[in-house]
């Protein structure tokens, strides 16, 4: 049996706490202390890596407004609806106003669980989208908005039941996740003692064999560097620039989906700049898709192009690993495989990152023109050292391109089984049976 409950009733009941986050000033926060998360600290979980810090002597001024262990949250504003629950390896962090929390005070009426999977459903979502933009700046759900809201609760087995089936999903995708970024971190660091660094030929000039190389891979570094307009090098580098590597060219489409609709819902993959910015390096999904007519005013670029961001988002950079389309927001290269390998690019343009941002600073929108990336000089190692690389690389990479694979199709199942479960269509037992034989 299920109710239709009030979220106002939950909370005057004390079975569920509501509560938006603290109003720091500026001269509040510090290089120090635990993170003062923002909306976008939020994104498939939690990420501080670029946080303001809230000093921990201070922190009696901010209440309740301090992440405890299940919170369920939500951005609030601007970017209505990114979700993420307080796990027990979440750093603590002080709440701003960008952000509301969801805490269940009573674990026998309301499962947290529950609750954070039901902000992903229909039912929730359809309550934000119609108070969301009731003002004419940026989309809003205030706190009496929330309190507002009903939600229908199933018996608390039920509740739980359901939350166990769909947090086991969650966490073998986090774990994928995980594993990537060890995998990622070890590529990066074995490229930066390569190519960034010079490790090996350092310690070739010093007469000293490369550490953890054997001889037939320490062959291909020189023992010897030599002086160039882009600094010291190792003897046998080259200083180029993109367009001597392939070919370089911007994406074509400048039309929104909302001012020409005919031009997308096909079969035609379309990259935007969040999907690069999110890539990780790999571009393995999408959010938009083009039709046919899309793809007429477009062009189908290769799986094996690198995109390079040079509106608004500065520098990042991915790999297609399928064919896409792209905005002209994005510029293409596709490499010349008898020069380049293209990870070995992308890799090398992470670093150049930096440098072309300060190219686009000062603007009023930061972007950048196809003449700053023409125009980009980097050193570059020779062909058959990076052949040494992406013979340690390549093993990584596909290992991260599968995981990320697996990633979507058990986000694919858990967003399948999410409405089923909530509506009662598909009962927990049968869902954890299905999720035991998929498994």
């Amino acid at each position: 049996m299920t109710d239709r409950h009030k979220i106002a009733a939950l909370i005057e009941h004390g079975v569920l706490a509501v509560n938006d986050g603290y109003r720091a000033k500026n001269r509040e926060l510090a290089s120090t202390g635990i993170p003062f998360a923002r909306a976008g600290n939020v994104n498939n979980g939690f990420h501080f890596e670029d946080a303001d810090y809230f000093p921990e002597p201070d922190l009696h001024k901010v209440g309740v407004k301090i992440s405890q262990l299940n919170d369920v949250v939500f951005t609030s504003k601007g970017t209505v609806g990114r979700f993420a629950m307080v796990r027990e390896n979440t750093p603590r962090f002080v709440y701003s106003p960008q952000l509301c929390f969801w805490r269940v005070l009573d674990p026998n009426r309301l499962d947290s669980r529950f609750l954070y999977y039901w902000m992903h459903g229909y039912d929730c979502r359809e309550q934000f989208d119609r108070v969301k933009g009731q003002t004419d700046m940026a989309d809003y759900v205030s706190l009496r908005d929330q309190r507002n809201m009903s939600i229908t609760l199933p018996p608390i087995d039920h509740q739980r039941l359901i939350g166990r089936v769909l947090i086991s999903l969650d966490e073998r995708i986090e774990l994928n996740r995980e594993t990537n970024r060890t995998l990622e971190a070890t590529a990066q660091a074995i490229f930066k003692s390569w190519f960034v660094d010079f490790d090996p030929v350092v310690a070739k000039s010093e007469g000293r064999r490369p550490f953890g190389m054997n001889a037939k891979t320490a062959a291909f570094f020189s023992n010897l560097f030599e002086e160039t307009v882009v600094g010291t090098l190792p003897c046998g580098w080259t200083v180029t620039t993109l367009p001597q590597l392939g070919e370089v060219n911007r994406g074509r489409s400048r039309h929104r989906p909302r001012h020409a609709p005919h031009l997308y819902g096909g079969p035609y993959p379309f990259i935007q700049t969040g999907d690069i910015k999110a890539s990780g390096g790999r571009i393995t999904s999408y959010n938009q898709s083009y039709s046919e007519a899309g793809l007429a005013q477009s062009r189908l670029w290769p799986a094996g192009t690198m995109c390079i961001t040079i509106a608004a988002t500065i520098a990042e950079t991915g790999v297609l690993t399928f064919p896409a389309c792209f905005p002209d927001s994005v510029v293409g290269f596709i490499p010349d495989t008898t020069k380049c390998d293209v990870y070995v690019v992308e890799y090398t343009f992470r670093q150049l990152k930096r440098q072309i941002q300060h190219e686009a600073s000062g603007s009023v929108q930061d972007n950048i023109n196809m003449a700053t990336i023409d125009q980009t000089r980097f050193p570059f190692p020779p062909k058959p050292l990076q052949d040494a690389f992406l013979k340690v690389f390549r093993p990584i990479n596909d290992r991260i391109v599968a995981n990320c694979h697996e990633i979507q199709e058990l986000a694919r199942l858990r967003d399948w089984l999410l409405p089923r479960l909530l509506s009662g269509e598909l009962r927990g037992k049968t869902a954890e049976k299905m999720l035991a034989e998929v498994t």
